[in-house]
């Protein structure tokens, strides 16, 4: 069960922002060749991704308001 996103994280642009961060992480640590801290950010915006746009219950609109 997820629970409801807190209310600064709302506003659209603000998801977008952090993910936009963690793909900016990817592309310095790429750049500077190292390869650990540009998984570690991948592997941040993969939960990003997932946990502010991709999970059913945001695509639906809808928040379990259980948990």
């Amino acid at each position: 069960m997820s629970k409801p996103l807190p209310p600064w994280l709302e506003p659209f642009w603000v998801r977008l922002l952090i993910l936009l961060i963690c793909v900016g992480w990817i592309a310095v640590e790429s750049f500077w060749g190292e390869p650990f801290w540009a998984t570690l950010a991948l592997g941040a915006a993969a939960l990003c991704a997932w946990e502010l746009f991709l999970k059913p219950a945001r695509r639906a609109g809808k928040e379990d308001k259980h948990g």
